[in-house]
């Protein structure tokens, strides 16, 4: 995840690894594995919400790799962002914002 953000992502381009790091921790993540993450499944779709849990929520570093656009990964990543921000209704109009 953090080679992707790190060598592909226009937004977070050369951004060391311990600033990453640090964004995670703060944010709730959201990751898709192809395969079992405990058995070797590799990471291949990632997004994070940065959230106060009261008002404000917004949604960033969503990607999905390459090989596995396509095949429904980022819609099943979004449904999970979706059903957490449900659980937050009162600030789901600021985690998703149609650009």
């Amino acid at each position: 995840m953090w080679r992707f953000l790190h060598d592909e992502a226009y937004w977070s381009q050369g951004v060391p690894r311990d600033v990453v790091d640090r964004a995670i921790d703060g944010s709730i993540c959201f990751s898709a594995f192809d395969g079992d993450p405990d058995r070797g499944g590799r990471q291949v779709a990632f997004a994070r919400v940065v959230t106060d849990r009261a008002t404000f929520a917004w949604l960033c570093d969503v990607f999905v790799l390459a090989e596995h656009r396509g095949k429904g990964v980022g819609e099943q990543l979004m449904d999970a962002v979706y059903a957490f921000a449900a659980e937050l209704s009162n600030i789901l109009p600021s985690v998703v914002q149609p650009v």
